[in-house]
């Protein structure tokens, strides 16, 4: 008498992972790794072979950016992936260098995260153009750069970033008038161009470029203004001298970077 034999194979059900790994610094914050997951959190498995949902990636992903948002200055670098070993510039190249499914055997992406560091901008609280007796005649004003707690306050630009393998560090400085000098109690206003930066008029919301640097580099810290610096001034008309009027207005600094 025959037995009949059965064998009978069954899909490997697995959830793929994320490594993160930082890298560059020296003290580096501690590496973690998460599951591939959804919208809710909830983590992914399937079956080996089944395509990984561009969902499923985007959320992965979103829940890394997530969990390093308080590591100032990291960023991801490149990833993984654990088929051939390539690096890619985004988790979704990387799951589709690895087929786009979920593998047999290993499943553990890795993502490089690289110090880009930070750069720091210290900047006036006030511009001060002080208390004046009403003249009857136009007035020339020249303000005074102070912090909040009215000492002098220079503009200085320190630069924490990590050099980049190619290419310099550097920055542009922009100042631009966003409002007018107004006595909101007595509805008058000084004229936007009435205002000048270094005698350059400032028309509202028009950046004047104040400094720049094309070749910074990690750790310098530039002066670009001194605290005693007279490069703001004010022509306050004889009609806007009335008694009681207390103006204001606002400056907006702007610091571009790149890379």
């Amino acid at each position: 008498m025959a037995d009949t034999i059965l064998v009978t194979y069954a899909p490997l059900t697995q959830s793929p992972t994320l490594a993160a790994t930082f890298v560059g610094k020296g003290t580096n914050p501690s590496d973690f790794k998460i599951n591939f997951q959804d919208d809710s959190g909830n983590t992914w498995t399937a079956p080996t072979g089944t395509p990984i949902p561009t969902n499923i990636v985007n959320a992965t992903n979103n829940e890394m950016n997530t969990q390093i948002a308080n590591d100032t200055g990291w960023y991801c670098a490149s990833y993984i992936d654990p088929l051939v070993g390539t690096t890619a510039s985004s988790l979704s190249d990387a799951v589709a260098n690895a087929d786009g499914v979920v593998n047999g055997s290993n499943n553990d992406y890795v993502a490089v995260l690289n110090y880009q560091g930070t750069i720091a901008l210290s900047v006036p609280s006030v511009i001060d153009f002080g208390t004046h007796t009403i003249s009857g005649n136009s007035q020339s004003l020249t303000g005074k750069m102070e912090d909040s707690s009215g000492n002098p306050q220079a503009v200085i630009v320190t630069d924490g970033r990590a050099t980049p393998d190619n290419g310099n560090l550097s920055w542009t400085l922009n100042v631009e008038q966003t409002q007018q000098i107004t006595s909101s109690s007595l509805g008058l206003s000084f004229m936007d161009s009435l205002m000048a930066y270094n005698g350059t008029v400032m028309t509202l919301n028009s950046p004047i470029l104040v400094g720049s640097d094309n070749n910074s580099s990690t750790g310098k810290v530039t002066e670009v203004l001194n605290s005693d610096s007279k490069f703001f001034t004010l022509t306050a008309p004889n009609n806007l001298q009335v008694p009681k009027a207390n103006y204001q207005g606002e400056v907006t600094w702007t610091l571009a970077t790149a890379p």
